[in-house]
C-alpha cells in the first residue's frame, strides 16, 4: 500500500516539470536570529581547566587550546562577543555538550575538533579551520544568519547522524555537500509532507516550483489538456483519493513524512530536457543534484520505508526546487 502513496507523491512531483519541458523543447522571508544567554551563574574557563557536566561557562578574553579538553554532557561554553577560542595544531576540543559562539566571536581550529552525535554548535560568530585542522561532525552544526564558517581543513568527517544547517556564509567546500543535502532533505519534505496531508498536490508544487513555472502551466493546461492547472491538480487529487480508498487506506493516519538522502550526485552537464526548463525558468542557477532518497510515512498504525527514490532539484534564488 506504501508504494501507491509513494508513487502518488513522486508522480505530483515530477509531472508537471515534465509538461513545461516538453513545451519548451518546442518553442524566503527574512528572518532575523538572535541568542540570548542568561550568564549569571556562568563560569569564566581558560581554556586549561577541566569543565565540569551540568555547568555553563564563558570565554570573554582570547584563549588557546593546546592538549585534549572536552566539553562534557550538559555543559555549555560560550564564547562571547571579541573573544576567540584557539585549538592550536597540538591541541584537541571533544564537544559532548554544547558549544555557542556568539556574534563577533571565533573559534579558530587549527588541530583538532570533534562533536559527538546529539550535540549542538550554534555559530553566530566566525569558525575558521586551518590547513591541517581535523574536523568530525556527527551532531548539529547550525550556522546562523550572522555565522560565518571558512578556511581549508585537511580533513571534514560528517556521519550519517549529523545535520547541519547553514543560514549564515559558508566558503569550506568539503562542508557545502552535507549543508545542501540537508537543506534539501527540508525541502522535499516540506513538498512531499504536503501531499501526505490530504493529497493537496497543487500546494506541494507551489512549494516545490517557482511562480514563472506555474503560471506557464496555467497558460499551457487549457490548450493542452481543457483544463487548467489547479483544476488538473484536484483531478489527480480525486483520482488517488479514489484509488486509495478502493484500498481500504485512509491518508489521514499519515502523521508525517521523513526524507533521508542516501546519495547525492552533483550534475555537472544538463541533458537537453533539464537545461530546457533551466534556462526558461531557472536562469542564474548555481547547482543541480540527482538526489536519491528513502521515504518514511509516520503513521498511527506505525513507520513504513519506501523502496528508493530519485528526483533531481535545482538551487536557484537562494533555495531548492524541483527539475524533472
Amino acid at each position: 500500500m506504501f508504494k501507491k502513496i509513494v508513487s502518488a507523491m513522486m508522480c505530483a512531483a515530477v509531472l508537471c516539470t515534465t509538461s513545461v519541458t516538453s513545451f519548451a523543447e518546442s518553442g524566503g522571508i527574512p528572518t532575523s536570529e538572535s541568542v540570548v544567554i542568561s550568564v549569571t551563574k556562568a563560569t569564566e574557563w581558560n581554556g586549561k581547566t577541566k569543565l565540569e557536566s551540568g555547568k555553563e561557562y564563558v570565554v570573554s578574553k582570547n584563549i588557546t587550546i593546546s592538549k585534549k579538553m572536552t566539553i562534557p554532557s550538559k555543559a555549555t561554553v560560550t564564547v562571547e562577543k571579541g573573544a576567540k577560542i584557539t585549538v592550536s595544531s597540538k591541541g584537541s576540543l571533544y564537544v559532548k555538550g554544547t558549544l555557542e559562539i556568539e556574534k563577533g566571536a571565533t573559534l579558530s581550529v587549527k588541530g583538532k575538533l570533534y562533536e559527538y552525535k546529539s550535540k549542538t554548535i550554534n555559530n553566530y560568530g566566525t569558525i575558521s579551520f586551518g590547513s591541517k585542522a581535523n574536523v568530525t561532525i556527527k551532531g548539529k552544526l547550525n550556522n546562523k544568519s550572522t555565522g560565518v564558517i571558512k578556511g581549508t581543513p585537511k580533513k571534514v568527517t560528517v556521519s550519517s547522524t549529523a545535520v547541519i544547517s547553514n543560514s549564515g556564509k559558508n566558503s569550506t567546500k568539503k562542508l557545502n555537500k552535507y549543508i545542501d543535502s540537508t537543506a534539501i532533505e527540508k525541502k522535499l519534505e516540506n513538498i512531499l509532507g504536503k501531499i501526505a496531508k490530504d493529497l493537496d498536490i497543487y500546494s506541494a508544487l507551489k512549494e516545490g516550483l517557482p511562480r514563472a513555472m506555474l503560471d506557464e502551466l496555467e497558460i499551457v493546461f487549457p490548450e493542452a489538456f481543457g483544463m487548467g492547472f489547479k483544476e488538473f491538480c484536484d483531478l489527480l487529487k480525486q483520482e488517488y483519493e479514489l484509488a486509495l480508498k478502493e484500498e481500504g487506506f485512509d491518508m489521514e493516519t499519515i502523521k508525517s513524512v521523513d526524507v533521508k538522502i542516501t546519495k547525492l550526485t552533483e550534475i555537472k552537464t544538463l541533458d537537453s530536457d533539464a537545461k530546457a526548463t533551466a534556462d526558461m525558468f531557472y536562469s542564474g542557477w548555481t547547482k543541480v543534484y540527482e538526489v536519491q532518497f528513502d521515504l518514511t510515512a509516520k503513521t498511527s498504525a506505525g513507520n513504513t520505508t519506501s523502496e528508493p527514490q530519485t528526483i533531481s532539484v535545482i538551487f536557484w534564488n537562494g533555495d531548492w526546487y524541483l527539475l524533472a
